[in-house]
């Protein structure tokens, strides 16, 4: 199969970004409890390799809570809520729970979520909400939405996709045969910790005496 207009994504080299980071694909969380100057103080001087994981653990130790806000930027916000009106806190939900250490790869992190179902999807009859609508964002993600451009829903590959394995193999998506992609991102792509002295953020910050942190997703082919 070839295709006059595909996207490549080539994994013999590297691990290629599926979804790249800035400020642009920030989630504000509001710290909930008894929190002060002092513990915001004391967490953002922790300094490690993992430092933004390790200040998330901190803040559970000390009995607060993560509460989503809002995503940070409004066009990537519209274009998630585009995609589905839920898409922004299932994100939110799948990136905190990334932070906190219980997986990073996607499918992984989705079976955690359903089975604790923060948005309270009634899932009685077997519907596996989480799993579809993360598809969803993840077919717009690899044909064309970009957090930085307004999305109209229109795929900017008209043909399909062509995946590149390490050991050279090539995986060709046609763009109709959409499910067989999202199937194969869904098990090879995971959310990915950035450098938080470049990208800032992953330190406690305070406005109006409410706390905030922002954490960034990144999502990388394994």
């Amino acid at each position: 199969m070839s295709f006059k207009k595909a996207r490549v994504f080539d994994r013999t080299n590297s691990t290629p970004a599926f979804l790249s980071a800035g400020g642009i694909t920030d989630f504000i969380y509001e710290i909930s409890g008894n929190i002060s100057d002092k513990h915001m103080q004391e967490i953002n001087h922790m300094d490690t390799k993992d430092n933004v994981r390790v200040r998330i653990k901190a803040i559970k130790d000390k009995g607060f809570s993560l509460e989503f806000l809002k995503v940070a930027n409004e066009v990537f916000n519209l274009n998630l809520q585009f995609i589905d009106s839920k898409m922004p806190d299932i994100l939110a939900f799948l990136l905190k729970y990334f932070y906190i250490g219980k997986a990073d790869i996607v499918k992984d992190l989705i079976e955690f979520i359903q089975i604790i179902n923060p948005c309270n999807f009634n899932s009685t009859l077997g519907h596996e909400f989480y799993e579809h609508k993360v598809k969803k964002f993840m077919i717009g993600v690899a044909l064309g939405m970009n957090p930085s451009k307004v999305w109209t829903g229109e795929f900017d590959t008209t043909s399909g996709h062509v995946v590149i394995k390490e050991d050279k193999e090539m995986l060709c998506y046609h763009v109709y045969n959409h499910d067989e992609l999202q199937n194969y991102l869904l098990n090879n792509v995971k959310f990915e910790t950035l450098s938080n002295s470049r990208h800032d953020f992953g330190k406690i910050y305070k406005v109006n005496n409410e706390y905030f942190i922002n954490l960034n997703l990144q999502l990388r082919f394994i």
